[in-house]
């Protein structure tokens, strides 16, 4: 009888839902897409359904957080025209209540060309690319060498040099971007995600997010 409950008992738990860890007051609301392209799924897991795609740079709510079953923490987020997916946490820069949200002021440039290649360095040949831009995304300027080289600094505040030929720049208005300055390391890479066919641009958030901007 011992034996028989018992193991009704793990069927039960093992077929429980994942539950959403409830939002305290200082928890983060906002966050920023450091993956190149990211998909959004249905649920918490890599295995359901893409419902849309993130771009990098793009600002996004944090509606709930989620660990699954596999012990990984999943983020529901809304993008800037408003659809909702679930996201990987590491393909996520996470804001502090309060914090100015990235490429939001300042001088920034939209990524014209297909794909934008970053470098370490103002070079195309010492080392291979950092990260790759998809067409719209919005990335901060924090220097420039020439007329070929841009400095950015990436999401997850990574320093990168990137073709002016890639994207077209302009100044937005507001506070100037301050922050402490970080010794140089790439972005973690999450996701080697392929823009869904048919979709138009790579994210169902990225126009707003360039065109505001």
């Amino acid at each position: 009888m011992t034996k028989a409950l018992t193991a009704t008992l793990l069927i039960a738990l093992a077929a429980a839902p994942t539950v959403a860890a409830p939002q305290t007051p200082d928890a983060p609301a906002a966050a920023v897409v450091t993956s190149a392209v990211e998909n959004m799924h249905r649920r918490s897991t890599g295995d359901s359904d893409v419902v849309s795609q993130a771009i990098l740079g793009t600002n996004v709510k944090l509606l709930r957080k989620e660990r699954n079953a596999d012990g990984e923490d999943w983020y529901e987020i809304e993008t800037p025209d408003t659809y909702t997916g679930w996201i990987i946490g590491p393909a996520l820069e996470l804001l502090k209540p309060g914090a100015r949200p990235y490429a939001s002021s300042g001088k920034v440039f939209v990524v014209t060309a297909l794909l934008a290649n970053t470098y370490r360095e103002p070079s195309v040949t010492k080392h291979k690319p950092v990260k790759t831009a998809p067409i719209s995304a919005v990335l901060e300027i924090v220097g420039e060498q020439d007329e070929r080289w841009l400095e950015t600094r990436l999401p997850c505040g990574a320093k990168v040099w990137i073709q002016r030929g890639t994207a077209w720049s302009e100044r937005l208005p507001g506070p100037g971007r301050g922050g402490r300055s970080r010794r140089w390391s790439p972005c973690p890479s999450v996701s080697s995600a392929s823009p869904i066919p048919g979709a138009g641009r790579p994210l169902s958030g990225s126009t707003a997010r360039a065109s505001s901007s």
